[in-house]
């Protein structure tokens, strides 16, 4: 109480005792009408005079880290590679010995440098001191202890015994095939479980399994070849593929047993557990058709689309039976020959052609080399019916295996198939509507120009292993390879 009376003074009191005027302090005996004016307050202190010239908060501590006399890394220690000790690649633990010389290097630092300030030269964390000083007190050593459990079964030795064992089996047996084989060979008991654990460990996935082309060398040169003038026509700032179409021919099946389809537990009552009931599963209802693909071109408001052709043609019923009358027009599906391959060509594909890119300067049409293709000096006949059109019309020969240089074997087909396989198509008709219909409808524009991409990124890679087929499809970002927009679609040539 005292101490606030005091306290309570002092505020009234004259700022300087010394220079006060020799007054005396009124009383209640004064007359009423005299008025003296109240003593001025006490001036306030400054912060330093409160709170003292030491910093205090850690942001104050850090910026006082830069001054004269702190410890920096040229007076560290240092490992035998010369590297400061706090610089550990991968994030590695301390050493014993580190942990004792960082310790070390906390006790002895100099003036202002705070523990914070050595572990962050250290790379450790700020509650690393305190942490190694308590592991001290109660173990009396700073070794790292064991990892707690139970030790793995495999050695580094047994484990590459598993990955030889996996690879002279070609990677077909599965992990409980695996297990019997190489417990006989390390002679003792080890589970599938086990294998899977350190094969999941040592990053080991599953394959699907794709069929290629077998290659000649005479084969490779001519890939690379032809990949290389592509190439430099990019470099020149040309476009490989303008006025260009891929054309090949494609079976599309009415049903596809791969898939899968989710049912409810009504339509699995209705449709027998889910179960497609067809006459013969080798022989499965199936339908031909000839697709001709071109680059979009926006500038001419081209989608990319010259036609899709099924190799069938009208033909009256002979017969009549319980589904139509004898004399109903009916769809045939025929042999691609070379004959009926001219007429698709002559009647269908150039035709549809010359009409959609009448502003090309010239059209190419690039095909494989399949006996239908190539029979009967075909190639020579459509290039002198070409050369009479207006723009002219010309065959070029892809290289020799190789699909992965045809638009529709290298993606365009895998696509639309996947499209197809998820409509109902119970007979050739329907399939035939759908596929055409699906043509028209399922890629886009941008989605077409994407596939592009696709290809120009393959002429890379067949550059690069030298003619071969056997790379991995390129996936592409946004502006790569003709500056596709998103990633490629994750299909592969087959």
């Amino acid at each position: 109480m005292q101490a606030l009376v005091d306290y309570a003074f002092d505020l009234w009191t004259w700022p300087d005792q010394e220079s006060a005027p020799d007054e005396a302090v009124p009383t209640p005996d004064d007359e009423e009408d005299s008025v003296v004016d109240p003593p001025a307050r006490k001036r306030r202190r400054t912060s330093a005079e409160v709170h003292g010239t030491e910093p205090k908060r850690r942001s104050a501590r850090n910026s006082m880290s830069a001054t004269p006399g702190t410890a920096r890394a040229e007076s560290m220690p240092r490992l035998a590679s010369g590297a400061p000790v706090f610089q550990r690649d991968g994030q590695r633990y301390l050493t014993a010995d580190e942990r004792h010389m960082y310790i070390h290097a906390v006790d002895t630092r100099g003036e202002g440098v705070s523990k914070a300030d050595v572990a962050k030269e250290w790379g450790v964390g700020k509650n690393e001191y305190a942490r190694l000083k308590k592991k001290l007190a109660e173990s009396g050593t700073l070794e790292t202890e064991p990892k707690p459990g139970r030790q793995r079964l495999l050695s580094r030795e047994d484990y590459l015994k598993l990955e030889k064992l996996n690879t002279k089996l070609h990677g077909n047996l599965t992990y409980e095939e695996l297990a019997p084989k190489l417990s006989r060979e390390l002679g003792y008991k080890v589970s599938a479980t086990t294998i899977f654990r350190e094969a999941k460990r040592n990053g080991w996935r599953d394959v699907a399994k794709y069929t290629r082309p077998w290659l000649e060398p005479e084969h490779k040169a001519q890939r690379r070849a032809w990949a290389g003038k592509k190439l430099n026509e990019i470099r020149d700032g040309k476009n490989p593929w303008a006025f260009r179409i891929d054309i090949d021919e494609k079976m599309f099946r009415c049903f596809t047993a791969k898939r899968k389809s989710k049912k409810s537990p009504t339509d699995l009552e209705a449709e027998s557990n889910g179960r497609v009931r067809v006459k013969s599963k080798t022989h499965i209802p199936q339908t031909m058709f000839l697709a001709a693909v071109a680059q979009p071109d926006k500038k001419h408001k081209f989608d990319g689309r010259i036609g899709m052709y099924r190799c069938a043609k009208p033909v009256p019923a002979k017969r009549k039976s319980r589904n139509r009358p004898a004399g109903t027009i009916e769809w045939k599906d025929y042999s691609l020959t070379a004959e009926t391959f001219m007429a698709l060509l002559k009647e269908n594909v150039i035709p549809d052609a010359v009409k959609k890119m009448s502003w090309a300067p010239e059209i190419v049409i690039q095909m494989d080399n399949a006996r239908a293709h190539t029979g009967g000096n075909l190639v020579k006949e459509v290039n002198d019916y070409g050369r009479t059109l207006k723009p002219p019309v010309r065959i070029e020969l892809q290289p020799p295996n190789s699909p992965d240089t045809n638009l529709n074997d290298l993606c365009f087909f895998s696509s639309l198939a996947s499209a197809v396989s998820k409509q109902h198509t119970p007979n050739p008709d329907i399939l035939a509507k759908e596929v055409t219909r699906l043509f028209d409808t399922w890629h886009t524009t941008d989605k077409l120009t994407k596939l592009w991409a696709i290809k120009t990124a393959c002429l890379s890679k067949i550059w690069e292993t030298e003619g071969d087929n056997d790379y991995k499809l390129p996936r592409l970002s946004s502006g790569r390879a003709g500056r596709a927009e998103g990633r490629a679609p994750r299909n592969k040539p087959r």
